[in-house]
């Protein structure tokens, strides 16, 4: 064995050496460095002198095939004019070999990538032009362990997989905007870089990523940052402009700044708005009187939104009878719209029997999640104890199917109990919640204590970001409870 690997040596080196050796030697006539001196030089006489050291000398046969076996031993096969050089078989015996330990280093690489998980063919590791989808489909791995171990709960975990997954492919949306959204509760400023990040690259994706980013901004209350980004769709006007342009006046009401509203008012692409954007400036302004000089006007004709916004503002001015009146004269208004304005206008009127049959109602004819996040909204904007216990009490009766959709509605109505102090159905909601998930509710546990100890310290916004919440129960929560935060 020692000796076959150290003629093996020799060969890796003689393929080089003996041919350089040659070619000096046809092109200068030097001495012959591979045949015997004392011999005579002719063929089948001469000792190969090259092979001497050899153990076994007849393998000298792959550097020179001149080599031959005679009757008297191994000799050179040629004579000493007739020496030739085999770069050829150098060269293929080097590229052999390369190729050899090529492809059993990229069958090992394969078969340990493999093993891990990655979902790699030989293709991507035998073809270096295909180099590049191996991490593709190592951040593909990655993305599903996070996202299972986010399914589990495990927020840790899925950061950790994630992260690693963007590293990898930082230009892939799926993962981009997954980790922006779970970067919002615990790095704010790192989930706005990704978010605007994804923006720029993906453009076909803008409408979802900046509806996203705005759920994210609006959760944790960063109405500065949304104020700007609501005013930059509504100027590039690419998006259904009403939810953006309700986020823009609701952000700029709780940072107290007008500016990109006055700006966007003077700007072509608020030109379909004025009338709504003057008419903030002047409630903004205190202007009551001449806010409700505009909304007296008849309102026939106008979008949904503006419809929304004057029955609001109406609501605002105590005058329940005519934003009832103005919602319900306009047709293509949303039914959800015309029934919080309803049921707003009750709570006001203090007609809280008819708000009470009309809720219990509705909920009996449409039990859906639409119908408890709608009733949930309006609890939080109008506590009423006995209405709460009674939506409560029907849907430990007739629970809600367990989607998605049902779990933001629970967390809604839970969010509803817990800032009206009720911590019997609070409890109640959070079991109820917590029996349906197959994954622990820490953000809920955390909301729970919140609610519980009525935590000045801690920013609502830090509270409600990882919370699965619709728009309008989050609208709702810091239109009616501001003064527990401070927008930043």
């Amino acid at each position: 064995m020692v000796g076959w690997f150290t003629d093996l040596l020799r060969l890796a080196w003689g393929l080089l050496y003996w041919n350089f050796r040659k070619t000096v030697f046809r092109r200068r006539r030097d001495p012959c460095p591979c045949q015997a001196p004392s011999d005579s030089g002719r063929a089948g006489e001469t000792h190969c002198e090259a092979c001497s050291t050899w153990h076994q000398p007849w393998r000298f046969r792959r550097i020179c095939p001149h080599l031959t076996r005679t009757p008297a031993g191994v000799r050179c096969g040629v004579d000493t004019a007739q020496i030739q050089t085999f770069w050829g078989r150098a060269l293929a015996y080097y590229a052999g070999t390369a190729l050899s330990i090529y492809l059993i280093a990229a069958l090992g690489i394969f078969a340990g990538l493999r093993g891990i998980g990655y979902a790699v063919t030989p293709t991507d590791i035998l073809w270096p032009p295909a180099w590049h989808r191996i991490d593709q489909k190592r951040a593909e791995f990655f993305f599903k362990k996070g996202a299972t171990a986010l399914e589990a709960g495990d927020i840790r975990e899925a950061l950790f997989a994630l992260g690693v997954a963007h590293n990898l492919a930082p230009r892939d949306y799926a993962t981009s905007a997954l980790l922006a959204r779970l970067y919002q509760g615990t790095q704010p400023a790192l989930s706005d870089q990704l978010y605007a990040q994804t923006l720029q690259r993906h453009p076909d994706h803008a409408t979802q990523t900046a509806q996203s980013w705005m759920r994210a901004l609006l959760a944790r209350g960063d109405f500065s940052l949304l104020q700007t980004l609501a005013f930059d769709r509504l100027m590039a006007g690419q998006e259904p402009p009403a939810p953006w342009l309700h986020a823009l006046i609701f952000a700029s009401r709780q940072c107290h700044d007008t500016a990109p509203i006055a700006k966007l008012a003077t700007a072509s692409a608020g030109e379909a708005w004025r009338p709504v954007l003057e008419t903030e400036l002047l409630w903004s302004q205190g202007k009551k009187d001449e806010v409700a000089q505009r909304l007296a006007q008849p309102g026939s004709g106008a979008s949904p939104y503006i419809v929304r916004y004057q029955a609001d503002l109406l609501l605002a001015l105590d005058q329940p009878e005519a934003a009832v009146q103005r919602i319900s004269a306009q047709t293509g208004v949303p039914d959800a719209d015309r029934v919080r304005i309803l049921f707003a206008a009750y709570a006001r009127r203090g007609l809280h029997e008819k708000l009470r049959q009309d809720a219990l109602r509705l909920l009996a004819r449409q039990p859906s999640a639409a119908v408890v996040d709608l009733l949930a909204s309006h609890l939080i904007r109008h506590p009423n104890a006995p209405l709460l216990a009674d939506i409560v009490a029907q849907l430990r009766s007739t629970p809600l199917p367990a989607t998605d959709e049902a779990f933001v509605a629970y967390t809604a109505l839970f969010c509803a109990a817990g800032l009206a102090d009720d911590k019997p159905h609070m409890d109640q909601l959070l079991d109820t919640m917590k029996q349906r998930s197959n994954a622990p509710l820490h953000a809920l546990d955390r909301a729970r204590d919140y609610f519980d100890r009525h935590d000045s310290t801690t920013r609502l916004g830090n509270i409600l970001a990882p919370l699965a919440l619709s728009l309008d129960a989050t609208y709702a929560i810091y239109e009616t409870n501001a003064d527990r935060d401070t927008a930043r």
